[in-house]
């Protein structure tokens, strides 16, 4: 059998000139087969890093709670969705305001009590956790955002405040926050979006 005429596959020296040489396409065939191995194993430690790491996804929705009197009423959720192999603590759940952000202190979630706050917030693998957003901090937030920040937001096009969420392993994930708030109080620039 012969490849290319003048040179036979087990053909690997020749004598001309009393010089041994290799055969190109037997020297591309040697390097294929050294290097090989190296990116296999470098594309295996790839894909076991992106399993190890944390992946979530968030966003905002409504669902039907009762308020601080016990009666029936619409509420904003940060839904927070475990894409992961492994079980994700939400450690920091918080609202950013203006362009560029500024962390409010203290928390995003609604609360009557202290002790109603059991951070951290375990969610497993592929499971959907529901934690219900204070309004009233929103809108107070979003009404504060004035000046540059507020001209920055409208010529950009962008979120008022944002919410922020934070793993134990320090992963941060931030959506943009006018959802939080009715549709009257939101920026007009994002009522249609």
């Amino acid at each position: 059998m012969t490849l290319y005429a003048g040179w036979k596959p087990r053909d690997f020296h020749s004598e001309e000139g009393g010089r041994a040489t290799v055969p190109r396409l037997e020297l591309a065939h040697l390097i294929v087969s050294a290097v090989a191995p190296f990116v296999a194993a470098g594309a295996a430690l790839v894909g076991i890093a992106f399993q190890r790491r944390e992946r979530v996804a968030c966003v905002i929705t409504y669902g039907m709670t009762h308020d601080h009197q016990g009666r029936p009423e619409e509420a904003a959720f940060l839904t927070v969705h475990n894409l992961s192999n492994q079980t994700i603590a939400v450690s920091r759940v918080r609202y950013l305001r203006g362009i560029p952000r500024s962390p409010n202190e203290g928390t995003a979630l609604d609360y009557s009590d202290p002790f109603d706050l059991n951070f951290p917030y375990m969610v497993a693998p592929g499971d959907i956790r529901r934690l219900q957003l204070d309004d009233t901090q929103a809108l107070r937030l979003a009404e504060k955002v004035s000046g540059v920040p507020a001209f920055a937001a409208r010529l950009l096009r962008r979120h008022r405040i944002k919410v922020e969420l934070t793993t134990t392993t320090g992963l941060r994930q931030s959506i943009g926050g006018e959802g939080v708030l009715s549709w009257n109080d939101r920026a007009p620039w994002l009522r249609n979006a």
